[in-house]
This record gives C-alpha cells, sequence and structure tokens, in this order.
C-alpha cells in the first residue's frame, strides 16, 4: 500500500499570472548525479530520498512527485555518506573526502560545519544506542552526538590497529550490538576490534578485499573481494567462499538485514545472500552497470540500490520489485568547440555521442557516434578534442586497452583522429596519430585543446585543473581561466570541468555536470548556462533562471516554492522566455532573432486569451485543494478536499499520463467547500497523476502532482489498435492522388510484421470505403483498447479547409467546395480517437493544411492553379480555401509546450497549417509515408540506440527527413504533443 499526501497552498491564474516576491518559485533543473552514487537515505517519513555522489553533491528527491527537489554543494571533494540526524527528521548529516563533516536542515537549506576531521572521511555510522558517531578517515575516530572526539584509533594513535603503511581507511562496519568495529584500508588489510578497549579480534591481509561486514554481532564476518568472491568466517577465518565470478566483483555496495546480506554486483545484480546458511536465497537483475550503493531501510521495508550511471532504485523488500526509479538526466561533456561566428557549437560526450547544435535556436544540425568495431577486446573509446575544420570537426579520440580494470589504470592507450562530415554524419579519414599529443599524458582523463593549440591541460578531480604550459589555469571551486585576450573570468560547474573554447563573441565551459557555459568576455559574467539531456533534449537558462527548451527537454524542469515540487506547466508561462534568454547573445544571433523570439511568446499569449501587463497572482484569491491517494493493486483511490474563496463555477481536472479523466472540461463542482472520493484505474509502470481547479473566470489552481508506479501481478501484453485511412480515387475524379491508398496499406502492412505487440489488430479503409460514416466503424474498432494496448490511426489524401479555416478530410464522396457536407471534420475524429480506453494514442495526417492554424492571423492566398510539378503531385486542390500565415505562431509552436488542455493524443501532422503535402514517384509513396516506414525500418530512428523507437523519435525524424526530401517545400510539424507519454510504436 503506498500513500501520497499533499497540500496546495496557491493558484495561478491564468489571466493574472505573476507572483508576489514571498511566492516566488525556485527553479530546479532535474539533472541527477554525474558520477557513481556512493550513499542512500530516506527521510523517517519516507517522503525523501536523500543521495551523494562522487560528483560532491547532495540531492534530496521528492518521493511524492519523483523529482530532483533540493540540493547541497558544501562539500568541494567527494561525498560519501549520509546519515539521519536520531531526533530531528528535518536534519541529516553528510561527509566528504575533503575530510568535512557537515549537518543539513531538509527544509531551511542551511548547512553546518560539525567537525573537520583533518583527512579524508570514506565513512560515517551512527550508533543509536550509545548516541555516538563512528569516521573512518585514516584511522578510525569516534566521537559523542555533539562531534566532540571521545577516542581515535589508528597508526598515531594509542591503540595501533595499522601498519606503517598509512593507507587510509575506505570501509567501516559496526555490530548490530555496537560492541565490535570491522575496518578495511587501501592496502588490502582488513580489522576487526572492539570499539571500547581497541581489543583486536580479526585480521586479514589481502589485496584484492574490498569491504569486511560484521554479522551476526560480530561473531562472524563477511569479506567481499574485487575478484568475484565472498566468504563467511568465524573470527579464526574459519568459514565458507563463494565463488559469484569476475563479472559479479563486489566492492562497497553491501548492506546487512536480520539473517540476509545484500549485495550488489559488477554485472547489475542485487544478491540476497543468506548469512547464517551461506548460499545465495535469490539474485535479481537491477541494472546493466555496476552497483555502486545497497542499503536497507527497516522503517520502511525497502532496498535503496544505485547503479554507476547515476540510476536509483527504491525496492520492496520482501519481493525485491522496482517501485521507484530515479535517474541522471544529463550526459557528461567531455569535449567542446564553436565555430568561428560562435553560431554553432560541436560537443562531445561521455558515451561518445558527437552533436552539432544550433546556438540560435539549439536544434541538432547533425549527430553521430564512436562505435567499438572490435567489441570482443576490452577497449574504451574517449572523445578528448573536437574542432572546426572549415565545414567538416576533426575529432581525437583515445582507445584504451586493458587486461584487467585497476584504478582507471589501462595497459595502452592510442590516439587518433577522424573527421566529422556534418551532411553525411559520418567519420571520415580515421587515422592513428603520429605524434601524440593525449595519450603521453593520460592519467584518469584528459582534457580538450584549450585557448591555443599548445594549450593542453588535465584534471585533478574534482574541479581541479593544472596546466601544462602557462596558458590556461584552473583550481578549487573558485576556478579562474585566464584567456588569450586578458582578463580573469571564474567558471563554476558541478563536476569536473572538461573542456574549454574560445570564439570571437564568448568562451564556452562544459564539464562532467552536463552543462556548457557560455562567458561574456568583456564582462567576464556567465550568460547562459545550456543542459543537455539525454535524447538531444536541452534547456538554456540565464542568470535570472528564465529559460528555453525543447519540448521534452523542458520535463526536466521543476519549481520549488513553500517546499512542495511543482512540474514545468505551473510556472512555464512566467520563466519560459527564449527572447530573455538570447539577450546577451545579440551579437552572435541578430537583433532579429531576439525579436522574432519576443513576436512568439506574445503569440502564444494571445493563444492563451492573455496579456503580460495582467499576469498578477491575486493571493486573497487562492483557492486550496488538499489530496491524499492510497494504492491498492492496479487502482489509486484519490481524495480530494477543496475551498474556494469566492463563489464561482469551477471544475475539477485529473489527468493520468497527460490523458484527462474527466475529458477536456472537467467535472463540474457544484459546492465551493467539498470532499471527494474517486476510484483511478492506473497502467502499468509509471502513472503520473495531476490534479486541479479550474474556474469560469480563468483561475487554474497550482497542480498538485503524484508518480504512483504499478507492476502488475499477472501479465498483460500491450496489443495495438491500428487504423490506417488513405483515399486516391474520388468522386471529383480531378483531385485523384497516385499513393494515398498505398500509403495506407503499406503502413498496415508494416506494422502487422512488428514484434513489438502481442496481437496487431488492424483496419484499412481505402479509396471508395472512406466516408464519413467510417467514423463509427473506427469507434467501434478502437473500442476494445484496454489502457496498456496503443491505438494509432494514420491517414492518407487531401486535407481541405473550410471557409472557417477548419480543417476536413476529404472522403470518396466529399465535396471540395463544401468539405463540411460529406467530409472528415479533423476535430470529429480527435474526439473518437480520444473516446478510446487506451492512455497510449497517436495520430498521423499525411494530407495538405493538416498542421494547426492560427486563426486570428490568416489572410486569403492564391496558389497555382496546377497541383503537379514533374513527378511530384500536391495532396491539395485549386479552389476551397488557402491562405498565408505569420510566421510567429508557428515559431510559438515550435518553441513552447503546448499549454491548451487537450485529449492527450500525439498529432502529428505532414504539413504546416498553410502548406502542401507532397507524394512523388521517386518515393512511390507521400514524402511523409515515406519518411515514417524509412524511419522505422531497421529502426533508422532509434537515436538513441537503446532498440525501441518512440513517438518523439520517429516524429523527430520524419520532421528532419521531410524538411530534407523537399528542399524545406513540406514542413511537417506536432499539432498536439502528450509529453507526459512518449509511446514505444516499434
Amino acid at each position: 500500500m503506498v500513500k501520497a499526501y499533499f497540500l496546495i497552498l496557491a493558484c495561478i491564474v491564468f489571466g493574472e499570472l505573476s507572483i508576489a516576491q514571498d511566492l516566488a518559485p525556485e527553479v530546479v533543473v532535474q539533472t541527477g548525479h554525474s558520477a557513481n552514487v556512493l550513499d542512500l537515505a530516506l527521510t523517517t517519513d519516507g517522503n525523501y530520498l536523500i543521495s551523494c555522489s562522487k560528483d560532491g553533491r547532495i540531492l534530496v528527491w521528492d518521493r511524492t512527485t519523483q523529482k530532483q527537489f533540493k540540493e547541497f554543494r558544501v562539500h568541494s571533494d567527494v561525498v560519501t555518506s549520509i546519515i539521519l540526524h536520531p531526533q530531528d527528521p528535518a536534519v541529516f548529516y553528510s561527509s566528504s573526502m575533503d575530510g568535512k563533516v557537515y549537518s543539513h536542515n531538509l527544509f531551511s537549506s542551511e548547512s553546518e560545519l560539525m567537525t573537520n576531521v583533518g583527512s579524508p572521511v570514506s565513512k560515517l555510522i551512527y550508533l543509536p544506542d550509545s548516541k555516538r558517531f563512528v569516521v573512518g578517515c585514516e584511522g578510525v575516530v569516534l566521537y559523542d552526538a555533539n562531534f566532540n572526539v571521545l577516542k581515535s584509533f589508528g597508526i598515531f594513535s594509542e591503540i595501533g590497529i595499522f601498519d606503517d603503511s598509512g593507507s587510509m581507511v575506505t570501509d567501516v562496519d559496526v555490530s548490530d550490538d555496537e560492541t565490535w568495529c570491522s575496518v578495511t584500508n587501501g592496502a588490502g588489510k582488513a580489522v576487526a576490534f572492539k570499539l571500547e578497549g581497541g581489543e583486536q579480534m580479526y585480521a586479514q591481509q589481502k589485496p584484492s578485499i574490498e569491504k569486511v561486514l560484521l554479522v551476526h554481532n560480530g561473531k562472524k564476518v563477511l569479506q567481499c573481494f574485487s575478484g568475484g568472491a565472498i566468504r563467511i568466517s568465524d573470527v579464526q577465518g574459519i568459514g565458507t567462499r563463494l565463488i559469484l565470478g569476475r563479472d559479479q566483483s563486489v566492492k562497497s555496495a553491501v548492506d546487512k538485514h536480520e539473517k540476509l546480506a545484500y549485495i550488489g554486483t559488477g554485472n547489475g545484480n542485487l544478491l540476497v545472500l543468506n548469512t547464517k546458511s551461506v548460499f545465495i536465497k535469490k539474485t535479481v537483475k537491477i541494472s546493466d552497470f555496476k552497483i555502486t550503493s545497497v542499503k536497507v531501510n527497516e522503517l520502511s521495508n525497502e532496498v535503496l540500490v544505485a547503479d554507476e550511471a547515476g540510476k536509483i532504485f527504491i525496492l520492496d523488500l520482501k519481493n525485491l520489485s522496482v517501485k521507484e526509479v530515479y535517474e541522471a538526466k544529463i550526459k557528461r561533456v567531455t569535449a567542446i568547440s564553436a565555430s568561428a561566428n560562435g553560431k554553432m557549437i560541436a560537443v562531445a560526450f561521455q558515451n561518445n555521442e558527437l552533436n552539432v547544435f544550433n546556438l540560435s535556436n539549439l536544434q541538432t544540425i547533425s549527430n553521430t557516434a564512436l562505435v567499438n568495431k572490435n567489441s570482443s577486446e576490452r577497449y574504451q573509446t574517449e572523445v578528448v578534442e573536437v574542432s572546426w575544420d572549415g565545414d567538416r570537426v576533426k575529432v581525437t579520440f583515445l582507445k584504451k586497452k586493458t587486461s584487467i580494470e585497476i584504478r582507471d589504470r589501462y595497459d595502452y592507450v592510442k590516439e587518433y583522429e577522424a573527421y566529422w562530415d556534418l551532411s553525411s554524419e559520418k567519420l571520415d579519414d580515421i587515422k592513428r596519430v603520429g605524434i601524440p599529443q593525449f595519450s603521453v599524458q593520460y592519467d584518469r582523463g584528459l582534457l580538450s585543446n584549450g585557448i591555443t593549440q599548445r594549450s593542453r591541460l588535465a584534471y585533478l578531480y574534482p574541479n581541479k585543473i593544472t596546466t601544462y604550459d602557462g596558458e590556461a589555469k584552473l583550481s578549487g571551486s573558485n576556478s579562474q581561466f585566464i584567456s588569450t585576450t586578458g582578463g580573469n573570468v571564474s567558471i563554476t560547474h558541478n563536476d569536473v570541468i572538461t573542456a574549454i573554447a574560445e570564439c570571437d563573441h564568448y568562451l564556452a565551459s562544459a564539464s562532467w555536470d552536463g552543462s556548457v557555459c557560455l562567458w561574456d568576455k568583456s564582462t567576464k559574467g556567465l550568460l547562459n548556462r545550456i543542459y543537455l539531456f539525454d535524447r538531444n533534449q536541452f534547456a538554456l537558462f540565464d542568470n535570472e533562471d528564465y529559460y528555453y527548451s525543447s519540448k521534452n527537454g523542458i520535463k526536466n524542469i521543476g519549481f520549488r516554492m513553500d517546499n512542495a515540487m511543482y512540474s514545468f506547466e505551473q510556472f512555464d508561462l512566467l520563466y519560459n522566455r527564449p527572447d530573455r534568454v538570447f539577450r546577451g547573445l545579440e551579437s552572435v544571433l541578430g537583433n532579429e532573432v531576439i525579436e522574432d523570439y519576443a513576436l512568439a511568446y506574445q503569440k502564444r499569449l494571445q493563444r492563451l486569451g492573455l496579456k503580460e501587463d495582467n499576469l498578477v497572482l491575486n493571493a486573497t484569491e487562492i483557492p486550496v485543494l488538499s489530496m491524499e491517494g492510497e494504492l491498492e493493486e492496479n487502482r489509486y483511490k484519490l481524495s480530494l478536499d477543496w475551498e474556494l474563496k469566492k463563489e464561482t463555477q469551477s471544475r475539477l481536472h485529473i489527468y493520468i499520463n497527460g490523458v484527462p479523466v474527466y475529458g477536456v472540461q472537467g467535472l463540474e463542482i457544484t459546492q465551493n467547500k467539498n470532499t471527494s472520493t474517486t476510484l483511478l484505474e492506473l497502467e502499468e509502470g509509471k502513472n503520473n497523476v495531476v490534479a486541479y481547479i479550474s474556474t469560469d473566470k480563468g483561475m487554474k489552481s497550482l497542480r498538485s502532482e503524484v508518480i504512483v508506479n504499478v507492476e502488475w501481478q499477472a501479465n498483460n501484453p500491450t496489443d495495438l489498435y491500428l487504423v490506417t485511412i488513405g483515399c486516391s480515387k474520388y468522386l471529383e475524379d480531378q483531385y485523384d492522388l497516385d499513393y494515398a491508398s498505398k500509403d495506407a496499406a503499406d503502413v498496415a502492412n508494416f506494422m502487422s510484421k512488428s514484434d513489438r505487440f502481442e496481437k496487431a489488430n488492424i483496419l484499412t479503409i481505402l479509396d471508395e470505403e472512406v466516408m464519413k460514416s467510417s467514423l463509427s466503424v473506427i469507434k467501434n474498432h478502437i473500442a476494445n483498447a484496454d489502457i496498456n494496448d496503443v491505438v494509432m490511426v494514420y491517414v492518407a489524401g487531401h486535407g481541405v479547409l473550410s471557409k472557417n479555416y477548419d480543417l476536413y478530410l476529404a472522403t470518396h464522396d466529399m465535396d471540395f467546395l463544401h468539405p463540411e457536407e460529406n467530409g472528415i471534420a479533423y476535430n470529429q475524429l480527435e474526439t473518437i480517437i480520444a473516446s478510446s480506453k487506451s492512455r497510449h494514442k497517436c495520430l498521423f495526417l499525411d494530407a495538405c493544411h493538416s498542421g494547426e492554424i492560427d486563426k486570428t492571423e490568416v489572410e486569403l492566398a492564391q496558389v497555382e492553379s496546377t497541383t503537379e510539378d514533374g513527378d511530384i503531385k500536391f495532396r491539395s486542390f485549386n479552389g476551397g480555401t488557402n491562405i498565408a500565415e505569420q510566421n510567429s505562431f508557428q515559431l510559438s509552436k515550435n518553441l513552447f509546450a503546448d499549454m491548451i488542455p487537450n485529449h492527450g493524443v500525439t498529432i502529428v501532422s505532414s504539413a504546416g497549417g498553410s502548406e502542401f503535402a507532397l507524394e512523388g514517384d521517386s518515393w512511390k509513396n507521400g514524402v511523409f509515408t515515406y519518411s515514417f516506414l524509412s524511419g522505422l525500418s531497421n529502426k533508422a530512428a532509434d537515436f538513441n540506440a537503446d532498440g525501441k523507437v518512440m513517438l518523439s523519435e520517429i516524429t523527430k525524424y520524419v520532421l528532419n527527413n521531410v524538411v530534407k526530401l523537399t528542399n524545406g517545400a513540406q514542413n511537417p510539424t506536432s499539432r498536439i504533443e502528450n509529453i507526459y507519454n512518449d509511446i514505444e510504436i516499434y
């Protein structure tokens, strides 16, 4: 059973939307950790997850919304441990390799230094019975509750535990009765001794020993070895050894609970070991990456697990099923280079992806990746430099080989260079570098080329950069960059700074924290910070937290207000301001781009019926909404309490993964103060449940949100309900097409062969069958779809605008001058699709004028009388209504997520509202359908190479490919996007 509680204390008003200073939200970018997560903890109420990492950051996660809630950055090195305060649930402690222990207040965000040990702290443990702290450093130090030293154990103390090697402590454990303490050091020595007198119970010296855990109140010792073995023995060393295999090497990811040990392995498994009988009770595959942390939480009966990719899993302790997942959203940047005019930036990521984006809109111009051809050998590839060479990008990379991984050392490192052709997206002229510049200096990593070709920088973890030639220098948290043009620029990142570049207009820095920062060369200040997320998504911020984001990247932006988390929709109208964000880059982009963005923002407000002058939040009219939810199997019992401050006609809106439960209009509320309960059916996996209240005055309360993860016990396969409609033959035969019916048949045939679905239920309607009455046939076909099933409708044919600029899809018997009589109204088709129970619905329209139209700014336009050009035919006709459209509308559609309520059906259109769709003999299809099938064939649209083609990926592929094939004559658009539900369609 899962419960979620939250209180809504403010309201956003669509007509009144500015925020009083005391209610101003804080932007929280959902980055996640950029390095290994080393420790985890849950607050005593179970509402917050706390994690620490090698990136030196402490992150707090809100479990209700599963969003990154807060960040603490006080340590200057790796954060090693998180411990909850024994009495105050809002306070926790952290330790670090910087030698310091801090206390932190979860809600006030205050941090206080408790002690400076003076040497790296690898472990912090609290002993609840004796109210003491144990700190692992050069030795072991015992503190009281106020961090006064009680006793120290180590090579320099009165009780000699270690030899004279001086190796620091790498791990510490204490028996459940707080009598015995075990210590492992970097030299492979393990010792167990009494905390009171220092009496030694156990000692062992083996280079491969990684961790020692005391079980059965110190009567037995669990030893973990890097070679993939574990051993349980008594204090005399007599015991049982289990060989797991090298791929299951165990390091520090181990915790104990009762008579069981929970062990994370190098191949991503979680092992449950019976420490009494010494056998593996259960093995669960958690991740494809090495497990770096395991923590059992007895209060909540959950297991917290993290992997080296920065992903965190919360498991049910009883059955070890995954309940929640928190993950890194950013990608580590290893190299950057700006073009001479600063308009394009080339970026290399640690996963060997290469990307060039246009700074004016951050859209990807070219994308490719390095691939190890000989995967049987233990090669690792790392891009260390990218630089512009005319229209190409020179890529320098290292190939590292190791027979056994020891402390990031390699048998050899070879240096290569290649040239990246941006148009073909291929790497050419790959060759071994004769006189290597990077590999000879390689040790744990390299920085790319700095300001000059001579400048070679190598980093020391973290954020500390030394120089080889005196040209550049960075060190510590107050890093200084000395440019060739003179003057210091203070560079700040949350992780290792990996690259520096310069163009005529700005300096750029990159980091493992997944960001690229642009610095003003004149003022030496920060211009913008660009966060680069997975799937080529991005978010660009200025110094006032205004942002510009890709439509899917915007999901990685949250807001914190009054210690509650909200998704981007709540304040997006205020903060999503590309016209403000790009102001500092006018010298690069030009004033015209900034002005276009300003017009697009005004167009966005106009579509919503708003004016910038009256975006004011009126605190005296704030409705209060409280929500409590309880999960029972796959149903969610939702209880709502609300009070409206003014008597207005109001409606309740509930969405699950972007799909409205009560339709677009919502459920009418008849009382200003009331309590209601509703039972929501949830789908398998992640369910994003959102509730809010709207009034007839245009007011909308703050959205209350909860993430509920459901794992169905019974097998529940996903079926496809596909409808393809294609009409090439018309009673008015002068409008006949060549390939529309073939498009529909080809899509149906292709999808019927997909192994993505358990069963494909396909309805194909062609030519004479395409009638207005087909709507009822379509409705009946998709009526049986369940919430987990996918509903896809694909339409190819003529798109015709009525005199009121409404879109109609041409039927076989339609009067092209009066499409409203027998044509299929787009709005009717969307409503029928929305009526399906499925929460995974999409509509593809391969027809003219299928994109959205701004009816407030259209004008009649003359078109050519012909509908053919060589072998290319337009899916339009020389009659009816044609329009010319203002650019600000389409730019607004491209820039901003749609805030207008909709059915949750993603709708992809083959052409803009004022454009024509093309078909031709060279494609043997409409160009849109041709691109759609090409993207699915051999999974060419699988941009992140995960073996799946998502709706967002095929949409991006089709949009780009159609523009390329038609030389910009046809520009597909996303008429409506449900960004909360990215459907796997192939």
